[in-house]
């Protein structure tokens, strides 16, 4: 049995925890083309804090669960050079904050976020290109080819959050 058993209250804190360090990443990302550990940290013990607050037992261990295997499925994406660090962890750690019967609905989120993402980017890349001056944020640096996903991942459990509030 949770500590505070109200849906409300924890589909409302769950929200207004996480989406700023996930709009953190997502600048980070955008800027850096990496994505600072202490955000991940951050929001793993959220969840941990969430958890005992809001979530029973068992739906914390799922969740837990889920977040273990994408990290796990992360490595090797990684090994294998076909996502990033910092990617990965943020995936890991925003895993923790999807419901075990929704992991399908956040996976469509996620694809929908990173395919609104790709034109996105390759026009601010013209834009930037156009610009005689220099811009520092790396993710739009001419020549660029890697992709910050990040920024979908951030807006995919931002949107899944908003989502899941119960309104009224």
């Amino acid at each position: 049995m949770p500590f505070w058993p109200d849906p409300y209250a924890a589909a409302w804190s769950a929200l207004i925890l996480t989406a700023p360090l996930f709009v953190w990443a997502a600048i980070w990302d955008l800027r850096r083309m990496l994505i600072p550990n202490r955000i991940s940290i951050a929001l793993a013990l959220i969840f941990g804090v969430w958890a005992l607050l809001f979530a029973s037992p068992e739906d914390a261990a799922w969740r837990a669960l889920a977040g273990t295997v994408t990290l796990v499925a992360g490595i090797a994406l990684v090994i294998f050079a076909r996502m990033g660090g910092g990617d990965m962890k943020l995936m890991a750690a925003a895993a923790l904050f999807v419901a075990p019967g929704d992991i399908g609905i956040a996976m469509v989120l996620l694809s929908i976020c990173l395919i609104a993402l790709l034109p996105c980017l390759w026009l601010m890349r013209r834009i930037v290109r156009a610009r005689p001056a220099p811009v520092d944020w790396v993710s739009l640096q001419p020549g660029m080819r890697q992709v910050p996903m990040g920024v979908s991942i951030a807006a995919a459990l931002v949107i899944y959050l908003a989502l899941k509030l119960p309104l009224g």
